[in-house]
């Protein structure tokens, strides 16, 4: 067995099932907060909270040191994935400020597919037979649920599209990159940046104010429970399960945002909708195993056992 992961199938599932929910409250705690509160404003009070929760990690870590080598050692790409990260979710947020968060989440579900694109270009890794059926079906089920939502404009389309890209090239890279630098310091990093970047815009822009006491309160729970709960539960998760397992199981979160939406937002899916992104999750699931049982991973494995 890998050295490295400490293989526990209840622990992991545990994590997996815990950092989807947390991702969840991401969703629908920031289509409350934003429904009083502008985008950029938002992010600013989101990030700036989310920096404190992260640097009470780090300092308790004590690993300030060991990170500040790292970021010396590789400037240059953590600086291109900080902005890159910046333009991707500042998308995110608006696009589910503009739409219901079970429609974003069910077609973000689609980044492991330009995952497999954009790896094949970067990393030279082809698409085999099982991906590809998976591919195809994701394919369709996206067509079912953005034809069956009509509120999905075309500008809504291509913010979609981008920030997925701009998600799958990242998740690509920091792939390519995994054993150089940490997760949790790419994590952080990205937090910190955007936190400076929307602290200038404000400041540029103006409209700066504190945020209500109810806003305050969203802001502090969704700012721990996704850029600092979320990422920390997903962490743990790979520690106890394999990566592609991990995924299988937070596919489940579409799902969990449809029903967070319903109950809380008021806002429901179609019964059309709903059956696009079923399928859409089919697909991806699909993909996912197509990815852990390649003739490479069964080597790997057969090596690591």
């Amino acid at each position: 067995m890998s050295k490295e992961l400490k293989y526990h199938p209840v622990k992991g599932f545990v994590y997996s099932i815990t950092s989807a929910l947390s991702v969840t409250v991401v969703y629908i705690i920031s289509k409350l907060a934003q429904n009083t509160l502008s985008t950029e404003l938002f992010l600013f009070w989101w990030f700036g909270l989310a920096s404190v929760w992260g640097s009470f990690f780090i300092i308790k870590m004590k690993i300030f040191k060991e990170y500040y080598k790292i970021m010396k050692n590789h400037i240059f790409f953590l600086l291109y994935f900080a902005i890159a990260e910046s333009v991707g979710t500042f998308l995110f947020f608006y696009l589910i400020k503009k739409l219901n968060p079970s429609i974003v989440s069910f077609l973000g579900s689609i980044t492991p597919l330009l995952v497999v694109i954009v790896s094949y270009f970067l990393l030279k890794e082809k698409l085999n037979f099982i991906e590809a059926i998976g591919a195809g079906i994701s394919i369709i089920g996206a067509g079912v649920i953005t034809y069956s939502s009509p509120e999905v404009k075309p500008v809504y389309l291509l913010m979609i599209f981008i920030m997925l890209l701009i998600f799958a090239i990242n998740t690509t890279l920091v792939r390519k990159n995994s054993r150089k630098i940490p997760s949790f310091l790419i994590t952080m990093l990205r937090v910190y940046f955007l936190f400076t970047s929307y602290a200038l815009l404000i400041i540029f822009k103006g409209g700066f104010h504190f945020p209500s006491k109810g806003e305050m309160l969203n802001l502090l729970i969704g700012s721990f429970a996704g850029p600092v709960l979320g990422m920390f539960l997903l962490f743990k998760a790979l520690s106890y399960m394999k990566a592609g397992t991990v995924s299988i199981i937070r596919s489940i979160q579409p799902f969990l945002v449809a029903i967070g939406s319903y109950l809380i937002l008021k806002l429901p899916l179609s019964s059309k909708q709903l059956i696009g992104g079923t399928i859409l999750v089919i697909g991806i699931n699909i993909i996912l195993i197509g990815a852990n049982i390649t003739k490479n991973s069964f080597l790997n494995r057969a090596i690591k056992n």
